[in-house]
């Protein structure tokens, strides 16, 4: 009900992530909204038999809801949230032609931006967004390169690593938009990157080194995810019928 009560037609979900915790929900949306959702948690308030469910259970309503200014390109929450400690309650996001926000995830408010610009001082968008192992660090993909900011210094200052080089009419590296960035959970420091141009970059932080570049995908890469051992890669993109599954330990080839 949530979704189609508002002014965009044919309103559709774009993004949903549960909440650290696990106590909430996190969604984005066509009509350029965030919306959180809280989770029944208490058997009575959920209903015990079959019969209890009807249409005030089926179906939620937003316990918060943000506008943004722009297409939502990407959402998520800090990793490290608690409902308990409401100095972790808060999520992130990114926009066409805006910087990447922090908001409050009690009260709506903004809490900061991290901004990153052109040469000729123009703002940039970040296309995708990441957090290392420790949750301290802020990786943002963007056109040819990955801007990696300090959650706890909002503003402009941030580490550029580039992730395609020309020189001397040779190219390296991975070229294109990177559309989505996820880090190993065996906290080696190792992550994946997936662009539009279709490749998947291994990287190891805090240096950004290209290590190995993995290639199988018929359209842009949307979507990275690690197994919980991080031995295993998983993967999907655009117009491709398939999620691959890469072994890290021998990069070769498709595992399946």
């Amino acid at each position: 009900q949530e979704y189609r009560q508002g002014k965009v037609k044919n309103n559709f979900l774009k993004d949903v992530h549960w909440s650290p915790d696990g106590l909430c929900v996190l969604t984005s949306s066509e009509d350029k909204m965030l919306r959180i959702f809280d989770i029944p948690q208490d058997s009575e308030e959920i209903g015990n038999e079959p019969n209890d469910w009807g249409p005030a259970h089926d179906s939620l309503r937003a316990s918060l809801s943000i506008q943004e200014g722009e297409t939502i390109y990407e959402s998520a929450w800090y990793p490290g949230m608690h409902s308990s400690q409401p100095e972790t309650c808060c999520v992130f996001s990114t926009t066409r032609d805006h910087p990447v926000h922090v908001w409050d995830a009690y009260t709506g408010q903004c809490r900061g931006s991290y901004c990153a610009y052109t040469d000729a001082e123009e703002l940039t968008a970040a296309y995708s967004m990441g957090f290392d192992n420790t949750s301290n660090k802020l990786y943002c993909g963007y056109n040819n390169c990955i801007r990696v900011f300090d959650i706890e210094r909002p503003g402009r200052e941030h580490v550029l690593q580039p992730t395609f080089k020309r020189a001397n009419r040779e190219s390296t590296g991975q070229r294109g938009i990177i559309s989505c960035i996820s880090f190993n959970p065996d906290r080696s420091g190792l992550y994946a990157a997936g662009s539009y141009s279709r490749h998947i970059a291994l990287l190891a932080s805090p240096s950004g080194k290209l290590l190995y570049t993995l290639n199988g995908h018929r359209g842009g890469v949307t979507w990275l995810v690690w197994s919980a051992c991080g031995n295993y890669l998983y993967s999907g993109a655009r117009k491709d019928g398939e999620i691959l599954c890469w072994d890290v330990r021998n990069t070769g080839d498709v595992l399946f």
